[in-house]
């Protein structure tokens, strides 16, 4: 079946039958985030071509599903609008009426009039029209991967960086050797477990009597794993080739993963857990990692220094045979840095890049998010994925400018302050607003995002997906908190804030998962 506008170049065939379709109202929002140089074309669909020949759909599906576009069958809202008057603006118009025919051999021609409306908004701005009336179910439609694809130039230069990539790894394969280990088990679990008291006690027995081997035995034994960037790393700014090394090499010393037991180290989540039960920990957190479609592949400093990205860091997870008890997931915070791609013009009024920006970030944070969660329905035992929303920036902003008075006074201070800047430019001071604007969308929309799978969870009461804002709220501000280098990452006492905040907002999972008396 085809479409017919009736604008289109051709006109409607004479002498055909016309069978009128019954009016039906429909309200939809034209996301201004979507509308591209003044212009925006929404597709509409009043017909599918699936269904036969000569057939059409309910009513009652017309115009309401626009997975399916007919190039036919798009209207030009701003052009539109003015059409209901010669001399009316195009924000003044409230409306026109557009019609569109459907050819079917039996029936000659379905026509289906309607009228395009628009509704003074309530709130001040675009923006938060936005925020409060986009059908996120929609996102799908609208917001396009247009970094996914490579064109033949991009497949030969990717290739050619792959290659610089593994020569590097073969020329630095040193650092494989001292690196720290991303994953860590409970060095005294045999003997902890074999204590008739302890829940894995029995597990053990059967291990003692050779019905299990030790791998067996340590996949008994609860897994907490972590998805992150930089702020859950020991990382901080400096040389390039400081950095270069760290991010390749450096594992554990952070609020998720640390063993150091002396008192001036960072009292992690694993050792907080570890006085709970024996367990198994895997950090699988990347300096400069992203939320990333899972299509567009690694940027070449990437490559270079091994990050992994939010989808990379999932397939990690997903390709292991046992998947965590407890998932860990703060990843977002390199999504901020919305001014480096723009130019000096859009800087100065961001907020359609802002929204752009954010609905990609909530498309792809979803998409790798329902992969986990669909393995963790599948497993038989007991799981939590915790999603924790981006960190607090307007207190941390607050630490890095009483870095900043003190560097004034000395400048031996934070030697890579300003490198930050360079690496991060949405950092500076004239773009930190936004900056903070964003956290907080980001937030609201991964709270959403776990609203709307836990709906999905009812007949899974064996997953416990949860949103907290332990991380969002935790108080940064004070100069302690931040790198003594950078005054970017957290500190050793930043890690450890991090690390109290995230304990207790844990709580009630690790009473889920049996981890802690209720």
């Amino acid at each position: 079946m085809t479409s017919l506008s009736v604008e289109q170049e051709g006109g409607i065939p004479q002498g055909a039958p016309i069978t009128p379709m019954p009016d039906r109202s429909y309200k939809i929002y034209i996301p201004f985030f979507a509308i591209e140089e003044g212009k925006f074309e929404i597709p509409l669909k009043a017909w599918q071509r699936d269904l036969g020949e000569g057939t059409f759909p309910s009513p009652d599906k017309v115009y309401l599903d626009r997975d399916l576009t007919i190039e036919s069958n798009r209207i030009n809202l701003v052009r539109g609008f003015q059409k209901n008057g010669l001399n009316a603006p195009a924000n003044e118009a409230h409306y026109f009426r557009h019609t569109v025919y459907g050819r079917a051999s039996s029936t000659g021609l379905l026509k289906v009039e309607f009228k395009v409306m628009r509704e003074p908004s309530r709130f001040e701005t675009q923006m938060e029209a936005d925020l409060a009336y986009f059908d996120r179910k929609l996102i799908g439609l609208y917001v396009r991967e247009s970094e996914d694809s490579l064109d033949p130039v991009g497949l030969i230069t990717t290739v050619g960086q792959r290659a610089i990539s593994l020569l590097v790894d073969m020329v630095f394969v040193a650092d494989r050797i001292i690196q720290k280990s991303k994953s860590v088990i409970t060095p005294d679990y045999p003997e902890r477990i074999s204590h008739p008291s302890s829940v894995f006690y029995k597990d053990y027995v059967e291990y003692e009597r050779g019905n299990l081997t030790e791998d067996q035995l340590i996949r008994r034994l609860p897994h907490v794993a972590m998805i992150g960037d930089s702020l859950v790393k020991n990382a901080y700014v400096s040389s390039i080739l400081s950095m270069f090394w760290r991010v390749r090499t450096e594992h554990q010393r952070n609020w998720f993963l640390d063993t150091d037991k002396s008192p001036d180290s960072i009292y992690s989540i694993y050792e907080r857990l570890e006085e709970l039960t024996p367990l198994v920990a895997v950090e699988h957190s990347g300096a400069g990692a992203n939320v990333d479609s899972g299509k567009s592949g690694d940027t070449f400093l990437q490559m270079l220094s091994k990050t992994r990205n939010f989808s990379q860091q999932a397939d990690e997870i997903l390709d292991e045979e046992r998947f965590p008890d407890l998932l860990l997931i703060w990843i977002g915070h390199n999504n901020l840095n919305w001014a480096a791609s723009l130019g000096s013009e859009e800087r100065k009024n961001p907020d359609m890049p802002l929204l752009r920006r954010l609905w990609r970030f909530r498309k792809y944070y979803a998409r790798q998010l329902e992969r986990l969660v669909e393995r963790a329905k599948k497993e038989k035992h007991k799981t939590v994925i915790a999603v924790f929303g981006v960190v607090n920036f307007e207190a941390f902003f607050k630490a890095r400018r009483a870095a900043g008075l003190l560097k004034e006074k000395d400048p031996e201070l934070y030697p890579h302050f300003e490198t930050g800047y360079r690496i991060f430019v949405s950092m500076r001071p004239e773009y930190q607003n936004n900056m903070i604007r964003l956290a907080l969308m980001m937030n609201a929309e991964l709270r959403d995002i776990v609203g709307e799978l836990n709906l999905e969870l009812g007949s899974y009461p064996n997953v416990r997906l949860e949103y907290s804002d332990a991380l969002a709220t935790a108080d940064l501000s004070s100069v302690e908190m931040v790198h003594p280098v950078d005054a970017w990452h957290p500190s050793v006492k930043g890690h450890n804030l991090l690390a109290e905040s995230a304990f207790r907002a844990l709580s009630p999972s690790l009473r889920f998962l049996g981890i802690q008396p209720e």
